[in-house]
């Protein structure tokens, strides 16, 4: 989106009554999730209910929505607010405001943050996903990623945030955190129900079951009129086990806990949240409390003295760290035997031995990876594991396991990466480039049609985009660069005129091969209107979802429903274009859905 701005303190002064839990039992980490601006510009104002929520519960390390604040916006009067709230020695990093009513996510950290950038969002225009990587006590990082969904309850936004998450899930999937650091993905998710499908998305990453955080009356909704739960701390697998009790308010919240400002007289917040004031979120309140929306959501996590977090030595194994999971369509291959040596390491690189108390293997899909042994005991220098692998959701497409480890002495000592890749060798049918010289694109209801070049053709599972009356350039300005490897043709230099598609309303298309026998139907078998974008639900099905905002909606380059490998060419999304002289950059999409 723009310009990532990332900021650390340049001096450190640390208060004893402040800092985290320090003891024989670890370091006591509190992780919060806050999209608790009130401004009128979806904004921190001075002195406002968010400034006092954090002052109130202490936390560690923020997941902060709607980074704004009310007057000057440049970095040292943000770096003078994070001094002010949460004290000089908190770092933080924010990513630049971008778009006409910019809503920047950050990270705000007691610890020092080494790393810190932002993954595009394709889906909204004024913020991204930003993570930032934080430098624990000890040898572990924590990569802590904040997130801020799309609003609503239609089917359309629905899809936007599965669209949003699965954009996520592939940025995470792109930039593997290393074996042995934590993961924790928060903040304002907008989720109408704890089982919306976007949330599968992330479920290859992060631990997404319940019990789920609550208040004091056991509600676990984090919107003004708590009935929706918008707000969530997610983390992976071997942080979340170490979640401990949070203590809040002379109560005990086991799985976090969702502060309602409401829920307490302004007597017992001066006792246990000063200087949180006391109003109705949602309520006729004075500025700056109009505009506040959020529950703060807060976990607690007690990192062991005598795991990596605390110093002690670290198990890792030698390369080669990636492995051959064979052909798409065979449970054999480069993997056949089921089984990997693994050349333990010590902190000092000798060999050793963990003792281990479980063991599991996560893949991206439930069933496809299964860890057949060990399951406890010792394992050693040369130890043997045996997985099996299931290709039947495969798809042909990259698939990464996590191996977790974990020892009676160092939970989740060791995490193990296995990442592979199908083979192309003996494709099955589909696998191969469709040449679609002579091929038409035709349209319903004019006389409208496109024949594909000669030479033109697509590689399983590649993309060919038609644009109405714009180069490749001109294109990408008005809807974002597209992937690499999208196939892109102006519809203008290729058939002339106006260009193709025309996207006026009540337009349909179908596929002719090179012979002009009709591949399918015309699609979809809905109403058209003008002014909306429309995207394929699956490639083995006709029916298309309709958004209404194809600026924020549309995924040129992009398919986002489900992939049937069929072994055909389909139409998967088609996209009028609004706003004056924009017609020019109306589109059609074709994705060739080759065989597993």
């Amino acid at each position: 989106m723009g310009r990532f701005n990332w900021i650390t303190s340049t001096f450190a002064i640390v208060f004893l009554s402040c800092a985290p839990l320090l003891g024989q039992d670890g370091v006591r980490v509190r992780i919060m999730a806050a999209n608790t601006s009130s401004g009128p510009h979806q904004s921190y104002p001075e002195d406002g209910p968010g400034e006092h929520i954090f002052k109130a519960l202490k936390p560690d390390v923020v997941l902060i929505q709607e980074f704004n604040l009310e007057g000057s916006d440049s970095q040292s009067a943000l770096r003078a607010w994070v001094d002010r709230v949460f004290g000089s020695e908190y770092h933080f990093c924010r990513e630049a405001a971008s778009g006409s009513s910019p809503i920047p996510n950050g990270v705000i950290s007691r610890w020092p943050i080494s790393e810190c950038d932002e993954w595009d969002d394709p889906f909204m225009s004024n913020r991204d996903f930003v993570y930032a990587r934080i430098d624990l006590p000890g040898n572990t990082d924590l990569w802590a990623v904040s997130v801020h969904l799309k609003a609503g309850g239609s089917g359309e936004e629905r899809t936007r945030r599965s669209n949003e998450a699965r954009a996520l899930a592939e940025a995470i999937r792109d930039h593997p955190v290393p074996a042995g650091d934590y993961l924790v993905i928060g903040g304002d998710f907008n989720a109408q129900n704890r089982s919306e499908p976007f949330l599968q998305q992330l479920s290859s990453h992060v631990v997404i079951a319940a019990p789920f955080p609550q208040d004091a009356d056991n509600d676990g909704d984090t919107n003004c009129n708590r009935n929706k739960p918008y707000d969530w701390v997610l983390a992976d697998s071997d942080l979340d086990v170490l979640e401990v009790t949070v203590e809040a308010g002379g109560e005990s919240f086991p799985d976090g806990f969702v502060f309602d400002p409401s829920r307490y007289s302004q007597s017992q917040h001066d006792t246990h949240f000063p200087p949180v004031q006391a109003f109705n979120c949602g309520g006729s309140n004075p500025e700056p409390f109009l505009q506040f929306q959020h529950m703060a959501v807060i976990r607690d996590f007690l990192l062991p003295a005598d795991s990596p977090g605390g110093g002690q030595d670290r198990w890792s194994v030698s390369d080669p760290r990636e492995i051959d999971f064979g052909l798409r369509d065979a449970g054999d291959g480069p993997f056949a035997d089921g089984s990997l040596t693994l050349r333990l390491l010590g902190e000092d690189g000798d060999a050793g031995e963990v003792r281990l108390t479980a063991a599991s293997v996560e893949g991206e899909h439930a069933g496809e990876f299964a860890l057949q042994s060990p399951s406890t005991g010792p394992i050693g220098d040369g130890a043997t594991l045996m997985v099996t692998w299931n290709p039947s959701s495969n798809d042909g497409e990259v698939r990464s396991a996590q191996l977790v480890l974990e020892s009676d002495s160092q939970p989740a000592a060791l995490r193990i990466d296995l990442r592979g890749e199908t083979d192309d060798d003996s494709p099955p049918p589909g696998g191969q480039d469709l040449d679609l010289s002579g091929w038409t694109v035709e349209q319903s209801g004019t006389s409208a049609a496109l024949t594909l070049p000669e030479g033109a053709k697509l590689s399983a599972g590649a993309i060919l985009v038609i644009g109405r009356k714009a180069s490749r350039q001109e294109f990408e300005s008005y809807w974002g660069p597209l992937p690499s490897g999208v196939v892109y043709l102006n519809g203008h230099e290729v058939g002339g005129g106006d260009g193709f598609p025309l996207i006026n309303g009540d337009e349909r298309f179908r596929l002719l091969d090179e012979q002009g026998d009709p591949v399918g139907g015309f699609v979809p078998s809905g109403a058209t209107p003008a002014n909306h974008s429309f995207q394929l639900q699956s490639t083995d099905g006709t029916d298309f979802d309709r958004f209404s905002n194809p600026a924020g909606d549309a995924t040129p380059g992009r398919y986002v429903g489900s992939r049937a490998g069929t072994g055909r060419l389909v139409i998967t999304e088609f996209s009028d274009a609004l706003g004056a002289g924009n017609w020019v950059f109306e589109f059609v999409e074709l994705f060739y859905d080759g065989g597993q």
